[in-house]
């Protein structure tokens, strides 16, 4: 907070004349070091190394202040004064030129207590009574960002994080609940922390939000409640969480809509699969069991396992069983028999379940099972059996989510096993693709859409040619109706990869050794973009080429930054540095999922781009084999003073 305020009094001396002086605004270094009061957002910060490309802009007007652009000339700073009372009272930061995170100053004396969210930051509004950087009250809050709030608090231990997110009384009396039903809220939030620390300590600190199933939120008619007006609530909502690379759940009792927040009716709790859950929130009561038919029923209790004496004895079984799995891997035969076994009970457990979502998680692991037989190479039939299966449940009106995971996995798990043996693999993967677009006509709203859609994308750009138009067409309707989807951050990558043709190029990462690397440091200069892996024998192959390129034309303007995808850092930099190769080299956690392969949707490698010396990409999928006859001619065109004029 004290560097915020020395940074007001510097920009209040440039503010406060009538008319803001230029010779006395602020450099970008000194704008630049400051960040947003809530951690966590994700925003545009050139590397120092780019900061003389930025500039700093005066805005004129009613709010005064400050603009910072990058060298892409897009903002990624604006610090206004907004009142005119010579003081910055709203600190905006941006990503991709959009604004994505406001700290706005109210009551005007020098320090933030409204924290807005934008675009790509998501919808969040909070309040900070006290001004003492953190959140006391959310005005907007969606359900999936309040689960992730959940998630954060309960990393970090913080018992005050959650507060915000508890119902209050001014909520009950916003939803005017009845007596009886704010008195059980009341009882429900009074162990709320201590329940909230007991949490935390059981789950750890290294858990990461994944995401939040609600199913659909439900809407309860407030004379059902004794509310006076319609309540909008999730029951029974679950929050998968990443604890360790162990996958954890988290129940939400009740997720209840007030005004344009959500908040908590009780205290989240760990799931254990091997008990029955209440199916009752504390406002609203539990979803009555009844026995479902052919006929579709939409219940959605959050007890995966229900209190039946048949399916406890099932899935104590299915414990059993899974203590039991081979561990040598040699021994195919026995994995084979162990998941056949594990979908034979995992089948009579669906078969036994009342409810619908229960009966759907349960012939998913049997979908799973199969799948993972087929994949050990020696039960082919698997591929069959999945399809009757999805054919089946195809039949019933309930069964359509059922349908789709089953057929959608015996499409892929069919591709596999004809690839091994494929005479013509290019005419199988014309008819997988074509699998792959029945299968969209006939589920295009199916959980597994999206990864259909990524797959005829990465398809179709293996096709080349015209195909590439079609990769552009899957992609964009990947990122449009499946925006939430894990592929839509990379299929938003390939767009910008396959449509950079002409266009300026950055990409900023951290060294392999010390510091950043960001691309338009090297302005001026010619720049080959180089993914790469130690375990790409391409990749390593041809490195010895771009060396001698480098040696070639280093002194003419020419420059590799390469992009490492393994996921051994220490063996990459040992590579490197037995092979002698000096050039910079951007790192970063992940491998092929990377945030430095996401933001270009890499899908292969290796993978080579070329940037001229004005920043514009002038070959966005350059080979190998005409590396040498490029290099020279956009060489020749620097030295000529021309721009690259390559089009591939």
């Amino acid at each position: 907070m004290q560097k915020r305020l020395r940074w007001e009094v510097a920009l209040a001396a440039a503010l406060a004349t009538s008319t803001v002086s230029r010779a006395e605004q602020p450099e970008v270094a000194q704008i630049l070091r400051f960040e947003p009061a809530q951690k966590g957002v994700v925003y545009d910060t050139p590397a120092e190394e780019a900061y003389a490309k930025c500039k700093v802009d005066v805005a004129e007007g009613k709010e005064r202040g400050y603009i910072v652009r990058d060298n892409r000339g897009l903002v990624i700073r604006r610090f206004s004064d907004t009142n005119g009372d010579g003081k910055v009272d709203r600190w905006s930061y941006f990503m991709n030129g959009q604004e994505v995170y406001r700290d706005i100053d109210t009551n005007f004396n020098g320090r933030p207590d409204e924290f807005h969210y934008y675009h790509s930051a998501g919808s969040r509004w909070g309040k900070d009574t006290n001004e003492d950087g953190k959140v006391d009250e959310w005005k907007s809050i969606s359900a999936e960002e309040a689960t992730a709030e959940i998630v954060v608090a309960l990393s970090s231990g913080d018992v005050a994080r959650i507060q915000p997110l508890m119902m209050t009384s001014s909520d009950i009396q916003q939803l005017g609940i009845s007596a009886d039903a704010s008195g059980r809220v009341a009882e429900s939030l009074k162990g709320a922390g201590a329940q909230f620390q007991q949490l935390a300590r059981a789950l750890g600190p290294k858990i990461q939000w994944n995401r939040f199933d609600g199913h659909n939120p439900m809407t309860v008619p407030g004379e059902e409640v004794g509310a006076s007006t319609d309540l909008v609530l999730y029951l029974n909502g679950t929050i998968l969480v990443d604890a360790g690379g162990d996958t954890r759940w988290i129940r939400v009792p009740e997720l209840i809509r007030v005004g344009d927040a959500w908040k908590l009716s009780a205290a989240p709790s760990l799931i254990d699969q091997s008990q029955p859950l209440p199916t009752e929130g504390v406002i609203v009561g539990g979803m009555p069991d009844v026995v479902t038919t052919t006929q579709d029923n939409n219940e959605d209790g959050g007890d995966v396992v229900e209190n039946d004496e048949e399916i406890r004895t099932l899935v104590n079984q299915l414990r059993e069983h899974d203590n039991s799995i081979p561990r040598d891997a040699e021994k195919v035969d026995e994995l084979v028999a162990y998941h056949l076994k594990r979908a034979e009970i995992c089948a009579k457990i669906g078969a036994k379940s009342k409810k619908l979502a229960n009966r759907e998680h349960w012939y998913k692991q049997v979908a799973d099972s199969f799948n993972a037989a087929v994949q050990t190479g020696k039960y082919d039939k698997g591929v069959e059996t999945l399809r009757q299966y999805g054919e089946q449940f195809g039949k019933v009106a309930w069964g359509k989510t059922l349908a789709a995971y089953f057929l959608y996995r015996s499409i892929n798990s069919d591709y596999a096993v004809k690839l091994t043996a494929a005479a013509d693999p290019a005419d199988l993967q014309k008819g997988f693709m074509k699998q792959l677009q029945d299968f969209l006509a006939a589920y295009p709203e199916a959980p597994d859409a999206a990864d259909a859609l990524w797959q005829l994308g990465n398809g179709m750009e293996f096709a080349g040619g015209a195909g590439e138009e079609d990769a552009l067409k899957y992609y964009k309707e990947l990122v449009t109706k499946h925006p939430d989807s894990p592929f839509a951050a990379k299929a938003q990558g390939a767009l910008r990869r396959l449509n950079s043709l002409g266009q300026p190029f950055q990409l900023t990462g951290t060294s392999l050794g010390r510091g950043s690397v960001d691309t338009s440091q090297f302005r001026g200069k010619v720049v080959l973009i180089s993914y790469w892996a130690t375990w790409c024998e391409p990749c390593v192959e041809e490195m010895e080429r771009l060396a001698k390129l480098r040696e070639k034309y280093g002194k003419s303007g020419f420059e590799i930054v390469g992009v490492c995808l393994d996921n051994d850092k220490n063996k990459a930099v040992t590579f490197l540095r037995e092979k002698g190769y000096a050039w910079p080299q951007m790192f970063e956690e992940g491998a092929m999922e990377s945030k430095l392969a996401t933001e270009l949707g890499i899908i292969s490698l290796p993978y080579l781009l070329l940037v001229d010396a004005n920043g514009n990409v002038v070959n966005k999928n350059l080979q190998f084999g005409e590396l040498e006859a490029e290099m020279a001619k956009i060489m020749t065109q620097k030295v000529a003073g021309r721009p690259g004029d390559s089009a591939k």
